[in-house]
């Protein structure tokens, strides 16, 4: 690999740093090195968002770099033009407690829908594992084969969900002529059981409102406020 400029100059820093210290950078003061070097190409058209991850003498660390010089210390993060769908797949599924399988498919998934809604964003998952020894590659999958794989788990998840039913629908008209939220009243006492059980307000609880506009049809009574139409 060839480098000049300023990337050759992080390079050569980096270098600079062992031979004088004796040890490798930290991943804080790489992702820092980084930012500096990127920073003095703010407004000239850079356009770049990366993340810096590695292990050091405290352990595993995650920083995120982009060409205005921020950077920022955190546990997940995802660039790129498709990271918002990325992003959508990573709030939803991830947890700290995740196994190394369960984060490899977390990985995967995210990566592909990310591929799935973006043009720019490829067609290949390549997953890498940063572990105290060095990054391991742990596969490289095209996403035409995780496509086909996550549609049938939808479409598997739809077809469970369309049969799923809180009460008993042969009854349910009769019941719905003295209670009008009959199709959900076993699960709306449950929920509010469990409320009871689980939570036990303080002494300087705060109770507010909130209406939401709805302009479709309800059984139930609607009050109708002409100060706030859309309520």
């Amino acid at each position: 690999m060839v480098e000049g400029g300023k990337g050759g100059g992080g390079a050569l820093w980096l270098g600079v740093y062992e031979l004088r210290n004796k040890e490798r950078i930290s991943v804080a003061a790489a992702s820092k090195l980084l930012a500096n070097i990127v920073y003095d190409y703010k407004g000239m058209g850079l356009s770049m968002g990366t993340m810096i991850v590695g292990w050091d003498k405290k352990g595993p660390a995650l920083y995120y770099v982009d060409s205005d010089g921020e950077r920022l210390a955190g546990q997940l993060f995802s660039v790129g033009s498709g990271s918002v769908y990325a992003y959508g797949v990573l709030d939803s599924d991830y947890r700290w407690d995740l196994t190394e399988q369960e984060a490899y498919d977390l990985g995967r998934r995210a990566i592909y829908h990310a591929t799935h809604r973006d043009a720019y964003s490829g067609g290949v998952v390549n997953l890498y594992h940063m572990k105290v020894t060095g990054w391991e590659k742990i596969s490289q999958t095209d996403t035409t084969e995780l496509h086909y794989q996550y549609a049938a788990e939808i479409m598997k998840k739809n077809h469970l969900l369309n049969h799923v039913r809180f009460d008993d629908k042969s009854s349910r008209n009769a019941r719905r002529v003295k209670d009008k939220i009959a199709p959900v009243r076993d699960i709306r006492e449950l929920f509010e059981k469990n409320l009871r059980k689980f939570y036990h307000p303080g002494a300087f609880m705060t109770v507010d409102e909130q209406l939401v506009p709805f302009m479709g049809k309800m059984q139930l009574q609607l009050v109708y406020m002409y100060a706030k139409k859309t309520r």
